[in-house]
């Protein structure tokens, strides 16, 4: 943990003094950005960093930019990396961004089962209404049924529409990925992970195993990290990669 509070303590203290120069406690910073305070503080003594989003959020309200909050913390990260394991160039480097066909599909599959899930619960609603109208339902037993499809049906299309809505979300943020890249760099065990997004930058120095695991699934390696997911396109990582020795532990176990 040493190494990460020296790698990540400018941008804590950038944090700290924003936060105070806003008169907001981390309390209100917190509540700010709806996460616990004990977070904010992680960030604060340089224990962790905050996700692209929150630093987003962190410009946002402290009126500064990206650049402003990070403030040389990606550079002495990489430079005290770099000491730390003894080299001078990474063993890999991988960049990544999504292709646009790859964001449609994605945005199809968001979206193909909320309106699947909708349009029928709305035609089993109206077949089951027209169907009571028509014949007439006299007896209790079918009042019960048709009443019970109409229900149904219902539920399916409320349903639905709370699908729909979270998949719009969904899309909405699948748009950030259009002007995202990812640039990886990988030191003994340890790697770097850059994110630029339009002119924002995030970076965050991650482990590779123990906590850190990669998975290959789809023509993509995760390296997963806390809440975190990165991508990279298999195709692009060679078969002596450190990467897919990780991922085949995981297979293993």
């Amino acid at each position: 943990m040493e190494g990460s509070e020296r790698r990540f303590k400018p941008l804590g203290e950038n944090i700290q003094r924003f936060r105070k120069r806003a008169k907001l406690s981390q309390e209100d910073l917190a509540r700010e950005l709806i996460v616990s305070r004990q977070t904010v503080s992680l960030w604060e003594t340089g224990q962790t960093m905050p996700t692209i989003d929150n630093l987003i959020r962190l410009r946002e309200i402290f009126g500064v930019t990206v650049d402003d909050i990070l403030s040389g913390a990606y550079e002495l990260g990489v430079l005290e990396l770099r000491s730390d394991q003894g080299h001078s160039e990474p063993d890999e480097r991988y960049s990544f961004e999504y292709k646009k066909s790859e964001i449609a599909d994605m945005r199809r599959r968001a979206m193909a089962s909320p309106v699947v899930l909708a349009a029928v619960g709305a035609v089993l609603f109206v077949l089951s209404l027209v169907l009571s109208l028509v014949l007439k339902v006299r007896s209790y037993a079918c009042g019960v049924l048709f009443g019970a499809f109409l229900a149904f049906g219902a539920v399916m299309v409320a349903l639905g529409g709370v699908c729909i809505r979270r998949g719009l979300r969904k899309c909405r943020r699948l748009s950030l990925l259009e002007h995202t890249a990812y640039r990886y760099e990988l030191y003994g065990d340890s790697a770097v992970v850059e994110v630029q997004q339009g002119i924002d930058r995030y970076m965050e120095v991650i482990p590779l195993g123990g906590s850190t695991t990669v998975t290959e699934s789809g023509g993509f390696f995760t390296v997963l990290f806390g809440n975190r997911r990165y991508y990279i396109r298999s195709a692009d990582v060679p078969e002596d990669s450190q990467l897919r020795e990780l991922a085949g532990q995981k297979k293993v176990r």
